[in-house]
């Protein structure tokens, strides 16, 4: 650091030659997520794939919470909506039409951020090259959390960020880039509500530093406000069993799962460990720190960063996507942290020639393009000889690897037909889910999307006093009594697949097991393991005990009229 401040003036503009070269290395980034979501159109994270599926019901009609139970906020019904919709009007899979509604959202991203730190007049210009670039490879770097709730988080809320920091600084920016970053941050923080956090603590630590309410005017802040205060008065107007059901269940299970994590899991090494990443953040906020003097855009990002350590910290599940915020944090705190070193390296009589004849940077233009081409390939080599699963039985074009289907894809192709109903009650969003939107199965009609509200409720009943207890065990009961009534229906799941280690207990005491082997027989074991590796790999929470296969009965069987000889 020392031998920066005596030896040269750290660049604080951005060249021409420099900006050649962070728009191709961009677009060379995104082109690869493109062809990776093109040619893997069934892959999406587990979660982001019940989120998904609770759009699409709401497409078809159906009232969150009320018609089917999920544990997602309405906000993210709500963005989700969106895609679901255009999957419906455009006849294409939903999950593709969500990768690509995600893709969107990154480029917006990216364009705001552009604007941001590139088309204005900054003192940090330099270093907006790295930021963007990092910002970039970030999705592909997790592209297997990509569209998860973390990750939109980021995509919507860092733009906002660096309008914030700008307005504490005094910049200019133009109303309506200001009045749009603040709009996507107000539904990025509202995904969640623990998203909530993070608005407060950022404000909060700039304000602490900054002692000016003057900002808190900026048109950033009172959109992303409005939004927010939009957000939660549209409680009152939406219709009373979707605002009371997600007040009274959906949301407290959510909060009662952070309060009595079941933290044995981490002592037999149930639980993704992703110490990796924290290591990495200490490193990179450490090391970013040392430099922040020669940028002014690393503090805000080391806030971001150690805010979003402690909400990873407060949720208690160290799930890689969890884990996304503080790792953008970092990241991006860190690509500048290289910039102020690569723009004082540049500085020097060797890197200052090449920049002056613009070699390098059409030259990392030029690699940039070339690695781009060259990762396309590669993805595409390794789909040559591989299954395909065709599109067609579910009414979509297009076809799609079938190493791509989740664990279990083989029972549901063998024993169902796209549109059959599938009842898997298991205390995580797997094995329900991706697979059952991956194959066009769909869930049953008692609208539990997956049984994992049961299981929190369940472990947590006992902890807590009667007064919290009492109405969370009565919307269970009414929760099970649906699945009672789908399991006697017409309408019955043509399978059921349980859990026996974790939801037998609860099936037997409500009288639901003797149910399902009244009118369903048990046709195998489903292993987690017995395909390991053909399937994409997955980080789960608990012991993967295996499944019960139950199919329903023939004499059960809904009957469609007589058939012509």
């Amino acid at each position: 650091m020392q031998v920066i401040a005596r030896t040269s003036r750290v660049s604080k503009t951005a060249s021409k030659g420099a900006r050649l070269a962070t728009i191709a290395t961009v677009l060379a980034i995104l082109l690869v997520i493109l062809a990776h979501i093109l040619l893997h159109p069934l892959l999406i994270p587990a979660e982001a794939a019940v989120h998904l599926q609770g759009a699409l019901l709401m497409v078809n009609g159906k009232l969150p919470y009320a018609d089917f139970f999920v544990l997602s906020s309405p906000a993210m019904l709500y963005l989700l909506f969106i895609p679901a919709a255009a999957s419906e009007l455009t006849n294409v899979h939903p999950i593709l039409v969500f990768n690509l509604f995600v893709f969107v959202v990154l480029l917006l991203s990216l364009i705001g951020c552009k604007s941001v730190l590139l088309d204005n007049k900054s003192r940090d210009q330099a270093s907006a090259p790295y930021f963007l670039i990092c910002f970039a490879a970030l999705s592909l770097v997790f592209i297997s959390e990509f569209g998860q709730a973390h990750h939109l988080l980021m995509l919507l809320t860092i733009p906002y960020f660096l309008c914030r920091k700008a307005s504490f600084c005094g910049q200019i920016l133009g109303p309506r880039l200001l009045a749009a970053c603040g709009v996507a941050a107000g539904i990025g923080f509202s995904l969640e509500p623990i998203f909530a956090l993070l608005f407060v603590a950022t404000e909060l630590v700039w304000w602490v530093e900054k002692q000016s309410l003057k900002p808190f005017s900026s048109l950033d802040f009172t959109s992303c406000s409005l939004v927010l205060a939009i957000y939660l008065s549209h409680f009152i107007m939406i219709p009373a069993p979707m605002s009371s059901l997600y007040a009274a269940l959906a949301l407290p299970l959510v909060m009662y799962d952070y309060k009595h994590w079941w933290d044995i899991l981490s002592y037999v090494d149930k639980t993704p460990d992703r110490r990796d990443l924290v290591y990495f953040m200490i490193v990179a906020v450490t090391v970013a720190l040392g430099l922040r003097k020669w940028c002014s855009l690393i503090v805000p990002m080391v806030v971001i960063a150690v805010a979003s350590f402690g909400i990873f910290i407060f949720e208690g599940h160290m799930l890689t996507f969890q884990a996304l915020p503080f790792v953008y944090g970092a990241a991006l705190a860190g690509s500048l942290a290289l910039g102020v070193v690569i723009n004082w390296m540049a500085g020097t009589r060797v890197l200052a020639k090449a920049m002056s004849k613009s070699l390098l940077p059409r030259a990392i233009a030029v690699v940039a393009g070339l690695a781009a081409v060259g990762a396309i390939l590669y993805q595409s080599s390794q789909l040559s000889g591989v299954e395909y699963l065709s599109l067609s039985d579910q009414g979509y074009p297009g076809s799609a690897p079938k190493s791509d289907l989740a664990d279990f894809a083989e029972q549901i192709l063998k024993e169902t037909r796209p549109g059959d109903r599938v009842l898997v009650l298991n205390p995580r969003a797997r094995p329900a889910y991706p697979l059952l939107l991956q194959l066009g199965r769909k869930p049953a009609s008692s609208g539990l999307l997956t049984a994992e509200p049961l299981s929190i409720s369940k472990r947590i009943l006992p902890l807590e006093p009667p007064e919290s207890a009492g109405p969370l065990g009565y919307h269970m009961d009414m929760v099970l009594e649906n699945i009672n009534k789908d399991l006697s229906g017409r309408d019955r799941p043509k399978l059921v697949i349980y859990d026996q280690e974790t939801m037998g207990v609860i099936l037997e005491n409500d009288g639901l097991k003797d149910k399902i082997l009244k009118y369903y027989a048990p046709i195998e074991m489903a292993d987690w393991n017995l395909d390991k590796g053909v399937h994409p790999s997955i980080e789960y929470l608990g012991f993967k005990y295996p499944l019960n296969v139950l199919k329903l009965k023939p004499e059960f069987e809904p009957k469609t009229g007589n058939k012509k000889k």
